[in-house]
Formats: C-alpha cells, structure tokens, sequence
C-alpha cells in the first residue's frame, strides 16, 4: 500500500496527466476498498477462523497483483486495470492487516507499550521497503508498481507459511 501512495502521484499526475481531483477519486476508491475491507474482516469472523480470513486476504491480493501485472505487460497504457488490481489487492491487504496485527501484538508477553512499539517500527520499516522499492523499480510506469505488488505478495506469502510451521 505505502508503494501506491509512493508511486499514486507520479503515474496518474505526471506519467497520465489527470487532474489533482482525478487523482483523490481514485485514491477513494483504492482506500475506500481497504476501508470495506476491514469492515467484512468484523462480518467473516463470525463465519470464518482467523486463519480462514488470512487465506481470503491473501486469495484477493494475490489476484489483483497477478491481474495488475498481467494487464500492465498486456496494455501499458490502461491505467484503469491498475486500479482494478490495486482495489483487489487493497481489499486483500485489508483482511490480512488488522488480524495479522492483533496476533503479532497478541504473541508476546512483554508490555503492551512495547509490543506496540515494535509492531509500528515493523511496519514503518516495511514502509520504507515499499518507497526503496518502488523508487528503484521506477515509479512512473504500470509495470513497476504491479511488479512490486507481486513481489510482496510472494514476501507475505513466504512469510506466512514459514510462520505456520511448528
């Protein structure tokens, strides 16, 4: 996500040359389907176990960073599948995020000043990944955001699976 907001600017403003206002209505979109997400993660609960609702989260990012490279080596110049694959993927990271949050903050018995502490500067660094990495891939061509979103992807997948094992 810090790799959209990085990059947002730079593609719709100055590679496609929308207007600031364009540029917010998209940002709604992409941010409102992380906003619904997190409020269907409330509904999935009570269906669905946690690790359920991580795999679902995982199953929607992983299918709007796949499409969002394919569309982006298919048509380069269709931005609109971009925003396609980056409100799957924001809805995807929004059922991923608050759970895997809780049991991170939830999996230590150190005080809880200090759980926190180490989660926020986690994320602030996975933040700064996101930024290097989308700077380094170019951060004004389709191609480079939605390879970055694949290569996540597969980090948080990795991740999650090396996680689940005993």
């Amino acid at each position: 996500m810090i790799a959209w907001i990085t990059t947002g600017p730079f593609l719709l403003i100055e590679r496609f040359h929308y207007k600031p206002v364009i540029f917010g209505l998209i940002q709604v979109i992409v941010f409102g389907a992380f906003i619904v997400g997190t409020r269907l993660v409330k509904v999935l609960m009570k269906k669905l176990s946690l690790a359920q609702i991580i795999k679902v989260g995982f199953s929607f990012a992983s299918v709007g960073a796949l499409y969002a490279i394919i569309k982006a080596v298919l048509w380069r110049s269709e931005l609109y599948h971009l925003i396609i694959g980056m409100t799957l993927f924001s809805i995807g990271t929004a059922f991923i995020e608050p759970i895997v949050n809780r049991l991170n903050i939830e999996s230590s018995e150190e005080p809880m000043g200090s759980r926190v502490a180490i989660l926020s500067c986690c994320n602030g660094l996975a933040g700064v990944i996101g930024s290097v990495a989308i700077s380094v891939a170019g951060n004004t061509q389709l191609l480079s955001l939605a390879s970055v979103l694949v290569i996540f992807i597969v980090a948080g997948l990795i991740c999650y699976y090396i996680a689940q094992k005993p």
